[in-house]
């Protein structure tokens, strides 16, 4: 199920760190369970693509 993007116009070279608010695209928090993070890094020369499993844990409330 798709959930949300998280856009990163411009970087410079090296280690670079995406943050999520663990939130849909139209706002709803996100339940505890299994999801899988797609990042694609393209540049003048081609692009590559990393594919991550995540766990999300949500305890007490999650009114956000």
């Amino acid at each position: 199920m798709y959930m949300t993007d998280v856009t990163v116009t411009s970087h410079a070279g090296g280690t670079a760190e995406v943050t999520w608010d663990g939130r849909t695209d139209k706002g709803a928090v996100v339940h505890s369970g299994a999801y899988v993070a797609r990042m694609t890094a393209r540049n003048e020369f081609g692009s590559v693509a990393l594919t991550a499993k995540f766990t999300v844990r949500r305890t007490g409330s999650s009114k956000g």
